[in-house]
């Protein structure tokens, strides 16, 4: 798979944590980056979809009732 370069500037102290934990996993530092950067990605997507699937559901004027609120609400004991 190809790849491409991306930069970022960070603390010397994450750098340093950076480093020492590529040193005792013995894996390259662009590794142990390309690993955090995929597991928070992967871990994060499902935000993205639910915004993507809320903004559809606003534009085609798909909204909750009052009622349907209130008794969302209710349900975590919030009296609305």
């Amino acid at each position: 798979m190809k790849k491409v370069l991306v930069g970022a500037r960070i603390e010397p102290e994450l750098k340093e944590s950076l480093d020492r934990l590529s040193k005792v996993t013995r894996r390259s530092l662009a590794h142990i980056v390309r690993e955090a950067l995929q597991n928070y990605v992967e871990r994060n997507a499902w935000q993205i979809e639910a915004i993507l699937e809320g903004v559809q559901e606003a534009e085609a004027g798909n909204f909750a009732t009052e009622e349907e609120v209130r008794e969302f609400f209710l349900k975590w004991g919030v009296d609305v």
